[in-house]
């Protein structure tokens, strides 16, 4: 039983350090769609099969709606308003407002 647990903790550890890389190749891959999404869907899969939380940084550049990666000036657009930040999402049309602070 503890050689079990032993083995799904790894493996989430393993998740957890793959997502930034994950990501970072998905940017890499701007120029071609179909492999970004693919990476944006591994991305989400192992994000949910070891329910990792992730951080601020990672989670704003996934988009709520088609769970794509967004890249600023590529498939999202960025604009600052007052007090938020507003990301819209080129793939599927969303907005997302976040909140910053002076």
């Amino acid at each position: 039983m503890k050689r079990k647990i032993a083995k799904k903790l790894k493996a989430k550890k393993e998740a957890k350090q793959l997502i930034p890389i994950l990501i970072s190749k998905a940017k890499a891959l701007t120029r071609a769609k179909k492999p970004s999404i693919k990476v944006a869907k591994k991305v989400n899969y192992l994000r949910n099969k070891f329910k990792i939380k992730l951080e601020t940084t990672i989670k704003r550049q996934i988009c709520n709606h088609c769970k794509a990666i967004m890249i600023p000036s590529l498939n999202a657009r960025v604009r600052t308003k007052s007090p938020n930040i507003i990301w819209f999402c080129r793939e599927c049309k969303h907005y997302t407002k976040i909140r910053y602070k002076k």
